[in-house]
């Protein structure tokens, strides 16, 4: 069993039972790369051989942290999105109050001086 990395021989697997494992002690960047596993048997003059190739990505140690630093910027995005449409609709519904009690007012004043004319009139 033969592994290469990125076309190049990188260890022979001398394993007995005939089982070649991809391992590393201490995982680099530089480890990272296409690696081929190619197994031959020969049995009498026949020769038979099957190859695998892998892709091996090396991630930084603080790669988890990136979508948890995505999933709280969309709650504080979130928040401040629904404080303002909040602060929003609280002012739109202030002016539609104030402008109902304008209406109520200007009533008030109206049926007042009907009921002061009719008054002054009889």
């Amino acid at each position: 069993i033969i592994r290469e990395k990125n076309g190049e021989v990188a260890k022979d697997c001398d394993d007995k039972k005939g089982q070649c494992i991809l391992s590393f002690e201490r995982v680099q960047h530089s480890d990272a790369g296409k690696y081929l596993m190619r197994n031959c048997q020969e049995k009498g003059e026949d020769k038979v051989c099957v190859e695998r190739e892998f892709k091996v990505r090396v991630k930084s140690a603080n790669a988890a942290i990136w979508p948890a630093i995505g999933i709280v910027l969309e709650i504080v995005i979130l928040a401040i999105c629904i404080y303002f449409c909040e602060q929003h609709r609280t002012r739109v519904v202030k002016q539609e109050m104030e402008e109902e009690e304008k209406q109520a007012l200007i009533e008030q004043r109206k049926e007042k001086t009907e009921a002061i004319r009719k008054r002054q009139s009889a």
